[in-house]
């Protein structure tokens, strides 16, 4: 899930990462346990990878193909074979595009040679661990609002529910937010607008930043969910 109901906290993206270099595999999980919003668990060989990407149900997997007792497309292959839910990153020295076709058509979304930019490695473990929630919720946060607000899981329920059809009516997804979230529709709509109120008060850039000019006023409810919809097409 990409946000614990019965918590005031985002639920952090947890990524498995399966790597044998020992100094690399610190390197990179030390990196990513730096971030806020991701917790990365290791294993160092193919068996124990399979074990952990069941047992830790990670919704990111980074996937050396070089691994003792299992290669990583092996360890691909029986993963998606069996309906592994996680998205898997393959990290690879080998470069040819038969590896990387292969490692595709076995169910990878992508494919980074080494040695790789960790900065250029983390906006895409950010997009591929967000469920349609959690981007919202992160999008939310870089726009200055605190995840304690009522309104906060909320407003990114309804821009996840109104991002499957943009033409809806703006009551329809507040009737099924609120009884997703067990709340009545007109306290959510309340805590959306208080929200709002809240986010375009402070004015952070990045909110700016999708408004139609800096003077424009405060967007109703349905605008500001359409614009963190639009907000949503940019890595975060």
């Amino acid at each position: 899930m990409p946000f614990d109901p019965k918590s005031n906290s985002l639920t952090p993206t947890k990524v498995l990462l399966i790597e044998d270099d020992a100094a690399q595999q610190w390197l990179v999980a030390h990196f990513l346990n730096e971030q806020p919003d991701i917790v990365c668990v290791t294993a160092s060989d193919g068996p124990e990878g399979l074990r952990k990407a069941w047992a830790e149900n990670p919704q990111v997997i980074l996937l050396d193909l070089i691994l003792p007792g299992m290669d990583g497309m092996e360890l691909l292959r029986q993963y998606k074979a069996a309906n592994g839910p996680a998205e898997v990153i393959v990290l690879s020295r080998a470069g040819h595009e038969s590896i990387s076709d292969l490692a595709f058509s076995l169910g990878a979304r992508y494919f980074f040679l080494k040695p790789y930019s960790l900065q250029q490695l983390l906006p895409h473990i950010r997009a591929l661990g967000a469920g349609p929630d959690r981007k919202y919720e992160l999008l939310l946060l870089k726009m200055g609002a605190n995840p304690q607000w009522k309104g906060f899981r909320q407003a990114a329920r309804c821009a996840a529910l109104l991002s499957r059809d943009r033409e809806e009516l703006l009551k329809v997804i507040h009737l099924q937010a609120a009884r997703e979230l067990g709340v009545e529709a007109e306290h959510l709509d309340i805590n959306i607008r208080r929200l709002i109120d809240s986010i375009h008060t402070a004015g952070a850039p990045f909110y700016r930043q999708f408004l139609p000019s800096p003077e424009a006023k405060k967007p109703t409810p349905k605008e500001f969910l359409l614009l963190l919809i639009e907000a949503a097409r940019i890595p975060l």
